[in-house]
C-alpha cells in the first residue's frame, strides 16, 4: 500500500470522525435545550400555582371567605340572561335581534325588566341583586342631534383614559365620510363630562356639521356589588355588557375600547348591519388549550356561563 492510498484512507477516517461527532454534539445540544424548557415550564406552573395558593391565602385571611364564596363579587347567578347574551368582546358589533322572526332564538333585549326582577326575586343565593328596569340618560349632548339613521360609536371611559379616548374619536371622524351622520355615545366618570364636551366643541365645523355626541355617567346594577362591577376587569371594562339595558333608543352601535385607531370610515363597518338576520350566531373559545396556563380559570372572579 503506497502513501497516497493511506492519505485518502485516513482523510476518509478523519472526515467520517467529524460528520459522527457533529452529528452528536447536534443531538446532545437539541435534546439538552428541549429537555431544559420541559423543566422551565414545569417551574413556571409549579410557580403559578404557588402564587394561586398565595393569593387564595391571602383573600381568606382578609375576607374569611374563599374566591368563590365572596358575595361581593357577581357570580354567574346575579348576571340576567340578556347581559350574557349580549356580552362584547373589544369592537364586537352590538345588535338586537327581533324574537318575532324566529321563535327559537331568545331576543334578550325584549325581555322585560320586571321578569328579570322576578328572577332575581327567586334566587335565593343572592336575594340582595335587583336589576332595575332603566334608562341611561345623556348628561351633556350636542345642540345637533341626528334626525335620521345615522351611525353610533360607543365608549366607555374611565381613570386617565380620556385624552387616549380623543384620539380614537378624532381618528373615526377623520376616516368618515362628512356626508355620513355620526353620534358619539361617551360613557364617563362625571369628572371627564366636561372635558369632552370642550374638547368636541373645539373641532372644525365641516367636522362637527355631522357629528353629534352624547355624553353620559357610568351606572351599574343598584345592588351591593356596583364597585364590584365596575372593577371587575379594567376600570368600568363590565359597563359594556350593560349597554342593551342603558341605550333603549338605541338599537344597533358599535363598541370599541379608548385604545383604538380607526383606518376605514365608520360607514363600512357599519354596513354589516345590513347583512345581519335572526340566524346570525356569537361564538367564544377558550384563553389557552391548557387549562394550568390560563389566566383567567385560575385567578379572575369573572362572572360566567358553563365551564371556566
Amino acid at each position: 500500500m503506497n502513501a497516497g492510498q493511506m492519505n485518502r484512507r485516513m482523510l476518509f477516517k478523519i472526515g467520517v470522525t467529524l460528520v459522527l461527532g457533529v452529528g452528536i454534539i447536534l443531538f446532545y445540544l437539541v435534546n439538552i435545550q428541549d429537555l431544559e424548557q420541559r423543566v422551565e415550564n414545569k417551574k413556571i406552573l409549579s410557580e403559578n400555582d404557588q402564587l394561586s395558593d398565595i393569593l387564595d391565602k391571602s383573600k381568606i385571611r382578609e375576607t374569611g371567605h374563599k374566591e368563590g364564596d365572596s358575595l361581593k363579587v357577581p357570580s354567574q347567578h346575579q348576571v340576567p340572561h340578556d347581559l350574557m347574551a349580549n356580552e362584547t368582546l373589544t369592537g364586537v358589533i352590538i345588535s338586537k335581534i327581533d324574537i318575532n322572526k324566529n321563535s327559537n332564538i331568545l331576543n334578550s333585549s325584549s325581555v322585560p325588566s320586571a321578569q328579570l326582577n322576578k328572577t332575581s326575586a327567586k334566587d335565593k343565593q343572592h336575594p340582595d341583586i335587583t336589576f332595575q328596569e332603566t334608562r341611561l340618560d345623556p348628561v351633556i349632548q350636542s345642540p345637533q342631534q341626528p334626525k335620521g339613521s345615522a351611525v353610533h360609536l360607543c365608549v366607555v371611559v374611565c381613570d386617565q383614559r380620556a385624552e387616549e379616548t380623543m384620539v380614537m374619536l378624532k381618528s373615526a371622524a377623520m376616516v368618515t365620510q362628512s356626508s355620513v351622520p355620526v353620534v358619539f355615545h361617551i360613557i364617563a366618570e362625571p369628572r371627564h363630562h366636561v372635558f369632552f364636551q370642550d374638547q368636541l366643541n373645539l373641532w372644525p365645523k365641516v367636522y362637527r356639521q355631522n357629528i353629534a355626541y352624547r355624553i353620559y355617567t357610568v351606572m351599574f346594577p343598584s345592588s351591593s356589588t356596583s364597585d364590584s362591577w365596575k372593577k371587575l376587569f379594567k376600570p368600568c371594562a363590565s359597563q359594556r355588557l350593560f349597554l342593551p339595558d342603558l341605550l333603549k333608543s338605541v338599537d344597533s352601535l358599535i363598541y370599541v375600547d379608548t385604545d383604538t385607531l380607526f383606518f376605514q370610515s365608520l360607514a363600512d363597518l357599519w354596513s354589516h348591519f345590513a347583512l345581519f338576520n335572526e340566524k346570525q350566531l356569537a361564538g367564544l373559545v377558550s384563553e389557552a388549550e391548557d387549562a394550568t396556563a390560563g389566566w383567567y380559570n385560575r385567578f379572575a372572579n369573572h362572572p360566567f356561563y358553563g365551564k371556566f
